[in-house]
């Protein structure tokens, strides 16, 4: 009995000090989570952590490391419209 109420009461302990004083984890506590999702390949998970994220009043802070795990940092070029057609580095369309 003193066992499981130690086991309980040092579990609760280390989930209060996980959380911040308004009650949810840390930014990057959630950033972590988020990524390890996406990590996972459980992308609808992230993207709705990554959301809730950027309409945070951290955003600024969660920005870019949303971005170059999403891959939205890096500029791309089109190379075809419709991923049917070739194209070749000779070729632009």
């Amino acid at each position: 009995m003193k066992q499981s109420f130690f086991a309980l009461t040092t579990a609760s302990l280390v989930v209060a000090l996980s959380l911040s004083p308004a009650g949810r984890s840390s930014p990057e506590a959630d950033l972590r989570e988020a990524a390890l999702a996406w990590d996972a390949g459980d992308y609808v998970t992230a993207l709705n952590e990554y959301i809730r994220l950027l309409n945070s009043p951290s955003a600024a802070d969660v920005l870019e490391p949303i971005a170059v795990q999403t891959g939205e940092l890096y500029r791309t070029e089109e190379i075809t419209r419709d991923g049917l057609a070739r194209a070749s580095a000779r070729t632009r369309v």
